[in-house]
């Protein structure tokens, strides 16, 4: 481990460049934005053609598959996004949950020789439909301003799951790999 102090100019291919000019090669970045909970995050994030996360989430209500993947987001897992079991008891069973089942995720993608992989948006549209059908009807939707409104008195609730800790924890334990696109190394033969 390497505590660097000195700020990030840029992300590039390699992992992130200092101000300094210096490289630091990365296989991960991981990101902590505090308690924001408007989930549009503070830098572009830049997914399929071009598409600016950011934009997405502030132009659209913030939705991702199972709280923890975004459509035309290759590649990219969030711990405790939109619809997490966030108001439902401790945070860390719950992140534990998301990273079993991201680690799920990477070694089917270093089994079976996959490139990319991107939760299909018709998945991700059901899911915000389902939260949006569900949470108006719980106690969670009472006239007060919450952060799960993100501040707001009468918002949708995008900052909680539409269903029990242990309904959130039973959906993440079976992984629905047809809810999923995967790109291939080997175009030709995925074997």
């Amino acid at each position: 481990v390497r505590v660097v102090t000195d700020s990030i100019r840029r992300v590039v291919p390699e992992g992130i460049e200092l101000h300094s000019g210096e490289v630091v090669p990365l296989d991960i970045i991981v990101c902590a934005t505090g308690f924001d909970v408007s989930f549009c995050p503070r830098f572009p994030i830049i997914g399929k053609d071009d598409c600016n996360l950011q934009d997405m989430w502030t132009q659209n209500l913030p939705s991702a598959y199972m709280s923890c993947a975004v459509t035309a987001m290759p590649n990219y897992f969030v711990f405790m996004g939109p619809n997490a079991p966030i108001g439902h008891g401790s945070v860390l069973s719950i992140a534990e949950q998301v990273a079993r089942y991201i680690v799920r995720m990477l070694t089917k993608c270093q089994v079976e020789g996959i490139k990319t992989v991107v939760p299909k948006a018709d998945a991700v549209r059901e899911f915000a439909e389902h939260a949006h059908t569900f949470l108006p009807r719980t106690i969670w939707a009472g006239n007060c301003r919450s952060w799960y409104k993100n501040g707001t008195v009468d918002g949708p609730i995008t900052a909680l799951h539409p269903g029990s800790r242990i309904h959130w924890f039973h959906m993440m334990e079976i992984f629905r790999s047809e809810d999923y696109e995967y790109e291939y190394y080997d175009k030709s033969n995925r074997f």
